[in-house]
């Protein structure tokens, strides 16, 4: 579980998780096209994060600077498995 101690001792602009999840109502649900998508949680410069998804052909740097932005909390939370308390750090 990440927890915002955890998210506190990352090195700020690093990429702090990452993962492959479906597009589909059961992974991440952008457009329903059910491919694979690769996302990453980058740490921003004043204690707060970023997720963000890219197609998986994508490496996890080019998700980081390119990807389209998570802007679900629910989504963030499945994704980090965080708490309401890591999710008031979230960079919308």
């Amino acid at each position: 579980m990440m927890t915002s101690k955890l998210l506190e001792e990352c090195p700020n602009g690093e990429v702090f998780a990452c993962g492959v999840i479906e597009d589909s109502p059961y992974g991440i649900f952008l457009a329903g096209s059910k491919i694979a998508l690769r996302w990453v949680a980058k740490k921003g410069d004043v204690e707060d994060f970023a997720v963000y998804v890219g197609p998986l052909k994508w490496s996890v740097s080019t998700v980081a600077d390119r990807g389209d932005k998570v802007s679900d909390p629910e989504t963030v939370k499945q994704l980090l498995q965080c708490d309401d308390e890591m999710l008031s750090h979230y960079r919308y």
